[in-house]
């Protein structure tokens, strides 16, 4: 991943309420959070071709969702997966936007992750069928995350003698972050002590170390730094410079401003891939 350090950013965030009750489907909040994300980013439909998200069956697939945008993908992606999918996907759009398959991508995550499909293990979730991979934890009591990650936290205590109170301190600077945070669902501070204080959940977890279970969709766009996307002023603007073979241009963003290496590719312009940004073939005719 050496190589792609400086290469690509992040240019737009987008996110709906959090909420116990959305009252509306994944889809349509899906498309609010991509369409905030977008509007962030100073983009438009016709800027973005790419699209990813992940889910456990309880949330609308990217092909549902761009349509709803007016948006033409010429790159898709749904994957089954968890919290940590994020920053896998930011890894698997990198990947994409390398390959010349896309250019800007958006990825989002929708859920009633309260009113519906509750990971916690009870609702909808409770009254599924016991099928497939299920057969494999259901019977034994393994329903929710917390009890699914209990015997990760267990195995890390006994290796490296990690304690409550150690993990207690993530809840502690979440709610900290979430005082701060005018859209957070649960704006109130916490100490160490209110966490290993609170009731178990499942050893040696307790109530307050597990996350709150919300209704909500995030999304955020993924392009290669050097794209033309407006500042803050509305504007792009790049100066580039040669040296040693190679074309540095700088790029000021939206959020922040970074140098990056542009090493063209030898197949970046061949018949089938998608047309590269502007940028681009200035930066291969200028070397």
């Amino acid at each position: 991943m050496a190589g792609l350090k400086d290469k690509y950013c992040i240019v737009g965030v987008g996110e709906t309420e959090y909420s116990k009750h959305s009252g509306r489907s994944t889809r349509a909040m899906a498309v609010e959070a991509v369409k905030t994300a977008m509007a962030d980013a100073g983009l438009k439909a016709p800027d973005v071709d790419g699209m990813m998200s992940y889910q456990s069956g309880d949330s609308t697939p990217a092909s549902w969702v761009a349509p709803d945008l007016g948006i033409r993908l010429n790159f898709y992606m749904d994957v089954f997966g968890g919290g940590s999918s994020t920053e896998a996907l930011i890894g698997l759009a990198m990947g994409a936007i390398e390959a010349g398959m896309c250019n800007t991508v958006a990825i989002y995550r929708a859920m009633n992750g309260y009113s519906e499909f509750r990971i916690g293990g009870t609702g909808v979730r409770a009254a599924q069928p016991v099928r497939s991979l299920d057969l494999a934890q259901v019977p034994f009591g393994m329903r929710s995350a917390g009890q699914n990650f209990a015997m990760t936290f267990m195995r890390h205590m006994y290796e490296y003698g990690t304690t409550s109170e150690q993990v207690a301190h993530v809840k502690a600077a979440h709610s900290k972050h979430a005082s701060q945070n005018p859209k957070a669902l649960l704006k109130e501070r916490v100490t160490v002590e209110d966490v290993v204080g609170s009731r178990w959940i499942v050893k040696p977890l307790h109530l307050l170390d597990c996350c709150v279970e919300t209704d909500n969709a995030t999304c955020l766009i993924v392009t290669a730094a050097g794209s033309n996307v407006p500042d803050q002023n509305g504007d792009s603007d790049a100066s580039t410079s040669t040296r040693s073979g190679r074309t540095t241009q700088r790029i000021r963003y939206r959020r922040f401003s970074a140098s990056v290496t542009y090493r063209p590719h030898p197949r970046s312009m061949s018949v089938g891939r998608p047309p590269r940004p502007d940028w681009v073939t200035k930066l291969r005719r200028a070397t």
